[in-house]
Parts: structure tokens; sequence; C-alpha cells
């Protein structure tokens, strides 16, 4: 048997791996371990000792509990929309949501486009909608595209495609138009 050395911190003593002194410090640091959990998680041990069930099972159990919460409160914020097919439930992102998240995504890519290239975001709303020229405008601003004309703007991000979804998804592609291109040569 391979003899290791553990040193305890009291006094220094050297112990051979496989002795008693060893043994007895490996189910001390294993019982530690699951007193620690029982010291912070009081009152799940207590449920669990009561029904019968290990630590481990117990976690388990309340980890499903939480995701269950997780997913009421997304369905409460409309994060969420849940439709039965059949006999199966279907559980899919809203489309709030997946309009919240392409626009986190544009405004956070960093990802430059090759040199000299461009994306362009040309708009053209029909009169009276106002709010759809400003909510473009403000958005682009926020996302950190430069104003390069009142409704043509541009960045050096690779958002094209994100961009274009978005687009798709809000259903103004008759009014948005993107384009990636380069400066022109000199």
């Amino acid at each position: 048997m391979a003899k290791k050395k553990l040193v305890t911190s009291r006094n220094k003593k050297e112990i051979t791996h496989g002795s008693a002194i060893a043994g007895v410090l490996d189910v001390l640091l294993t019982d530690f371990e699951t007193l620690t959990w029982v010291l912070g998680h009081q009152s799940e041990y207590k449920h669990a000792v009561l029904s019968g069930l290990s630590p481990t099972e117990w976690q388990a159990i309340q980890e499903e509990k939480r995701n269950r919460r997780a997913i009421q409160m997304l369905k409460k914020r409309k994060v969420l929309e849940e439709h039965t097919r059949g006999e199966q439930l279907v559980v899919q992102l809203s489309c709030d949501a997946i309009v919240a998240s392409l626009k986190k995504r544009i405004s956070l890519n960093q990802k430059a486009l090759t040199k000299d290239a461009w994306c362009l975001v040309l708009f053209d709303f029909p009169v009276g909608s106002g709010t759809a020229r400003q909510f473009w405008r403000r958005f682009l601003k926020m996302s950190g595209f430069t104003q390069i004309q009142l409704s043509v703007w541009g960045t050096r991000c690779d958002v094209a495609k994100d961009l274009q979804l978005l687009v798709k998804i809000l259903g103004v592609s008759d009014w948005v138009k993107i384009y990636i291109g380069s400066e022109p040569m000199k």
C-alpha cells in the first residue's frame, strides 16, 4: 500500500494514509460536510428525516420545486407561454420575451465586422407612425449605432442577422431595411 502523509494543523504530526487515525479523519471530514449542510438547511433536513429521504433525494425534490416556482413566475411575467398539443404540454418563450432577448443581444454585441464594413439600417415608416420612428431611433442610439441621416443609422458591429430577425418578428420589414456594405475605395 502506498503511504501518503497527512499533516494535522494542531500538532503537525505525520499520519500515514491507511492507518486507523487516517480512517477516522476521513469519516470525520465526511460527517463534517453532512453536518455543515444540515446546519445550513435545518428545516429541509427536518423534513427529509421525518419523511425518511436521504439528503440527496430531498435536495432533488427541492430543486424540482424551485424549478416549478421559476416557471410559474416566468408565466406570470408573460415570458413563457403554455399550450397543450394532444396530450403533450408545450412551453415556449413568448413573442415579447424573444423581442426583448434580441434587443439585448443587439445592444450587447461587440463583434466587429470586417475592415471598412458597415451595417446600415434604413427606415421609412408611413405618416402617422411617429412612435415607431421614435422607437427605432431610440433603440438604434441605445444599441451604439451612429446616425448618418435622419432615418439612416450605421454600426461597425456584426448585428445584421439579429436585426433582420427582429424586423421580421415585429412585422416592419416593409419599412425597415438592413444592409451590409463597405466604404467606397479612395
